[in-house]
């Protein structure tokens, strides 16, 4: 429908009022809608109702009841209450930040007018109401923080209206804004009004919690929280419990010393119980008879008379008085609950887990007095009881129950039970009894551990008489004990020995003092016994759990003898031993002893101090440090104690040397021999068969230092002499090694060559003065020597060889030459020239010499160019040795010989055609060495032939035979450089050496055969 303005409207009604003849009067007011009706002015202060407190409780949970007053509980902090949300203030608990206006006729309940104002800035608000009709009320609702609650048809529907409440997870209003709802009734009349007063309820109630745990009472909890806060309010105050809506939880903080919380929720009219519902105190306000009733619940684990009670829950409602459980809006429930106990008889008080009743495995001790404590886990409040044994006594919260008793109690408590008396047995006893507990018998069985007895250490007497010893034994404290003693007589209780029985045993050691009533004879110990008897062990002997022994030990005797040290020499000595006191002794030594006993050899007693013995010892005939033994023998004849004086001697010493142990060949070369030896010791000198000892041998050592002079016999042989001095003192042996060196002898020259006519040589044999020689008579006639034998003076002797003239061949004569008695010899020999033969050269020293001196022979190259290399056709045969055995690069001839030379020559051949041509003639002929081409080239060379003086050469070989125009080189057996396949070659017409291959290789190279005539 079109609004018409009110200018239009009063201009409509005036025309219908003169056109129409009508007056207002006429006009119904229940004929009028509400569009049409006048809007009159009005101002309203909003003002907001402080909360009702409708209690303000305080509450102590103690074992024996609950406590209530009308004070806040002591002890509760701001400390703690910071834990929690904090609440609103004041000021936003009365804010106002929006506002939803709605007017209805009271009579008929129309809605009139309504209006949303979306933001507030204080409490006065300005509206266009509706004018009632005839006087008629007015209903203005005025319902802040809301929202825009829109066209409620009528005031029934707007009474019923359900308001959403929105909070946070602790329980405060959503954006901290509280619903509330306010009423004005009246006539809104024309002219308006102001300054209309209108007082708002809000629409949500006020918790306030605090709790806190009570002196020696320990709480720990786990949650807090408040249950069956509705989800909705109701413009109108409901009678009861709104229908069909959900109820939340909210949490609150944990602490385990306290907190205060804060909820804010909309009312819970849960009701008040009347009937048999009624409770009759607060313990029994439990919430019976109702449905969804507010409550707060704190739950946690409780520890109560030492037991730890799981999921301990108290209940708190917080309604007005014990029967009633409304939670009414605007009303602040303040609750300040101090926990210091469980009480049993309130239900508030929920227990989910009881501990059963647990015994510590552990015994309780054996001993009188052993305690053993049991923790009871009854509820509390929960009666229980028990009977006594007959040996345990127990005490509870400090009384004293005696044996055979009755325990009555309730609730948890810690039972310390008592042994009265001690176990007398080594096995454990126990009792067992039943406890009704939480409506559960329980079984519980008390052990006593068993009794002990330990022994103390053994005892170990000394072996002197009266000796004392100690040990000791430990008990189950009370019970009764024994001890008695066994030992053949030789053992009793020391005089301080504090007892031998008790008719209760302490608690620490008790201990047991013995001694020896005689000395130990033997060397073994003896022993005895002490045997302990404790509890059942005492009066029953069947019974030995409780029965112990101590041996006890008496050592044997013994004898400590010591050990003197003595010097080599016989001398006489003592040394002493000692013997456990009281003892006979005797003293020995081996019947081969070198000890001799000289004072007493036995006695009695012993003394227990050193005692003296004394003897005599012979000189140590050792290099080696001797030791025999003073037998020491105490107490029984058999079995007693042996010991032993250890006597060491030292050991002899013996030293030599002499001033010269390296003598010479000679005879009566001299040394000097110094020795010491320990006096007494026998003395014997031997020497080899090639010394001699001039001085004379003591029997004895004077243990002084003694010379000995010695000389030498000669020494005939060429080898040192090498023997021992032999010097023995008693076992004592030194050896000296000394040398006589060889003698000398040397015979110059080794070779004589002699002319043909008679005459003679001599021959100087050279050594060391004295050595004879002799020498061998020639084979032959015409040779004689002078002298035929000798001896070496002024360190030669000359021999003479004479010859008569040779009208024969050459002749050569072999002696040799001896040292009498020795090994040295020499083989001279002795050439004489004869008539030559035709054709033939002699190989002796004067050609050797040439050979290595003459200007064609360079001497560095006698390696290169071996003289009397000699071809076998075996290099390894030939490279160093020629036919006189003599090395290839040393010319010496010791041997000199004739070779025949061929009347004829051939042309080149290889080498081994010319081996085989030079065979092939027999009677020895072969291939000349390069010496031996040497002597036919140095016999007849021409111009300058020297052979007349060489005595080398026969004349019968002229310049003609070897002419230069028929061969320039002549070839030789002799390897060249080492080399297999080369072999020397001598050029006649220079006189110069050099080499060719075996194969010839097209040399003009030519053969002259040559073959021995005499050796």
């Amino acid at each position: 429908m079109k609004r018409v303005s009110k200018i239009r409207l009063f201009v409509l009604l005036l025309l219908l009022s003169v056109g129409g003849g009508c007056t207002q009067s006429f006009v119904e007011e229940d004929d009028i809608p509400p569009h049409a009706l006048k809007d009159v002015d009005a101002g309203f202060t909003l003002k907001v109702l402080a909360t009702r407190t409708p209690v303000t409780r305080s509450i102590s949970f103690t074992p024996e009841g609950t406590i209530e007053s009308d004070t806040l509980a002591v002890g509760v902090k701001d400390s703690v209450q910071t834990k929690a949300a904090a609440p609103l203030t004041e000021e936003q608990e009365s804010r106002i930040a929006s506002l939803w206006v709605g007017q209805y006729d009271a009579t008929t309940g129309a809605r009139l007018f309504n209006q949303y104002i979306p933001s507030m800035t204080g409490t006065t608000v300005n509206l266009k109401l509706k004018q009632s009709q005839n006087d008629s009320k007015s209903h203005v609702y005025f319902i802040p923080n809301a929202g825009d609650l829109g066209a409620i048809a009528d005031e029934t529907t707007l009474k019923k209206h359900t308001l959403a409440y929105a909070s946070s997870e602790a329980g405060l209003p959503e954006s901290n804004l509280c619903k509330m709802q306010g009423m004005w009734a009246g006539v809104v009349k024309e002219g308006g009004t102001k300054d209309i007063s209108v007082e708002l309820t809000r629409l949500v109630a006020k918790i306030t919690f605090t709790y806190s745990m009570g002196e020696g009472f320990a709480f720990t909890p786990s949650s807090v929280r408040l249950k069956n806060a509705p989800s909705v309010s109701q413009v109108e105050a409901p009678l009861g419990q709104l229908s069909g809506i959900t109820y939340k939880d909210y949490t609150g903080t944990v602490s385990d010393t306290g907190a205060t919380i804060y909820w804010y929720l909309p009312e819970n009219m849960a009701g008040t119980v009347d009937g048999e519902n009624v409770v009759g105190s607060e313990k029994n306000k439990t919430g019976r008879g109702v449905t969804n009733a507010t409550c707060i619940e704190l739950t946690g684990t409780a520890v109560q008379g030492g037991v730890t009670y799981g999921d301990v829950t108290f209940r708190f409602y917080p309604g007005s008085d014990r029967n009633n459980y409304d939670i009414i809006r605007n009303s602040h429930y303040t609750m300040t609950v101090k926990l210091v106990g469980i009480d049993v008889s309130d239900e508030r008080i929920t227990v989910g887990e009881i501990p059963p009743i647990v015994v510590d495995p552990a015994k309780m001790p054996a001993k009188k007095g052993g305690e053993k404590e049991i923790q009871i886990t009854a509820r509390p409040g929960q009666p229980w009881e028990f009977n006594m044994p007959a040996w345990l006594s127990a005490l509870l919260d400090g009384k004293e129950i005696t044996s055979g008793a009755t325990i009555t109690h309730q609730g948890p408590a810690n039972v310390v039970f008592k042994a009265t008396t001690a176990n007398p047995n080594a096995e454990e006893r126990s009792v067992s009894f039943n406890i009704n507990v939480n409506g559960t018998d329980q079984k519980i069985t008390i052990t006593q551990s068993g009794a002990t007895l330990t022994k103390g250490n053994d005892i170990s007497l000394a072996a002197e008489k009266g000796s004392e010893g100690e040990s000791s034994f430990t008990t189950t404290k009370g019970l009764q004990w024994l001890a008695a003693l066994s030992g053949d007589g030789w053992l009793d209780w020391s005089g301080t020995n504090p007892g031998t029985s008790g008719d209760e045993a302490p608690e620490e050691a008790q201990a047991l003092k013995v001694q020896a009533t005689s000395v130990n004879p033997s060397a073994q110990a003896r022993s005895g016994k002490i045997t302990v008897k404790a509890g059942a062990s005492v009066g029953d002997a069947a019974y030995t759990a409780l029965k112990k022994e101590i041996n006890v030990t008496q050592v044997g005797s013994e004898v400590t003898g010591g050990v003197v040290n003595v010097n080599a020499e016989a001398a006489s000595s003592q040394s002493t031993f000692r013997a456990t006191a009281g003892l006979d002794w005797a003293l020995s030594v081996a019947d081969d002893s070198w000890i001799t006993l000289t004072g007493s050899t036995s006695g009695t007693p012993t003394t227990g101090s050193a005692q003296n013995v004394t003897f005599n010892v012979a000189v140590n005939p050792s290099s080696s440090q001797r030791q025999n033994d003073i037998i020491v023998r105490a107490g029984n004849e058999t079995y007693g104690p042996i010991g032993t004086i250890k006597v060491k001697q030292k050991a002899s010493q013996l030293e030599a040397s002499a001033d010269k142990t390296t003598l010479a060949a000679t005879e009566d070369d001299q040394g000097t021999l110094t020795y010491q030896s320990t006096k007494g010791l026998p003395l014997s000198i031997t020497v080899p068969d090639w010394l001699t000892l001039i001085d004379n041998v003591p029997d004895t050592a004077t243990g002084d230092k003694q010379t000995l002079k010695y000389k030498t016999s000669m020494n005939l042989d060429s080898t040192d002499n090498t023997g021992n001095i032999l010097i023995t003192a008693g076992e004592i042996k030194q050896n000296m090694i000394v040398t006589q060196k060889g003698s000398m002898f040397e015979v110059s020259p080794m070779a004589l060559n002699l002319e043909t006519a008679a005459t003679s040589g001599t021959i100087t044999i050279t050594g060391t003065n004295g050595l004879p020689w002799t020498i061998s008579s020639p084979t032959s006639d015409g040779i004689s020597v002078n002298p035929a034998g000798s001896t070496i003076t002024n360190g030669q002797s000359i021999l003479t060889i004479n010859t008569t003239e040779n009208t024969g061949e050459a002749r050569l004569f072999n002696f040799t030459i001896n040292v009498t008695g020795g090994n040295h010899s020499k083989v001279i020999s002795v050439y004489q020239e004869g008539i030559m033969i035709p054709n033939s050269v002699a190989i002796n020293q004067k050609l050797a010499d040439v050979y290595m001196n003459n200007a064609y022979v360079d001497p560095s190259k006698l390696d290169v160019y071996p003289a009397f290399a000699y071809d076998t056709c075996n290099i390894t045969d030939i490279v160093r040795v020629d036919i006189n055995g003599n090395s290839s690069n040393l010319c010496q001839v010791t041997k000199p010989y004739i070779v025949e030379v061929e009347s004829t020559q051939i042309s080149a051949l290889p080498y081994a055609n010319a081996i085989a041509y030079c065979k092939n003639k027999g009677g020895g002929w072969r291939v000349p060495t390069i010496i031996e081409l040497f002597a036919m080239w140095y016999a007849c060379k021409g111009d300058n032939n020297d052979a007349t003086d060489n005595e080398a050469a026969s004349s019968s070989l002229g310049n003609k035979f070897f002419s230069v125009t028929d061969r320039i080189a002549y070839m030789s057996s002799s390897v060249c450089s080492n080399q297999a396949y080369l072999r020397c070659t001598l050029n006649f017409s220079t006189g110069v050496i050099d080499n060719y291959f075996m194969d010839n290789r097209g040399r003009n190279i030519g053969v002259r055969c040559v073959r021995e005539v005499y050796k």
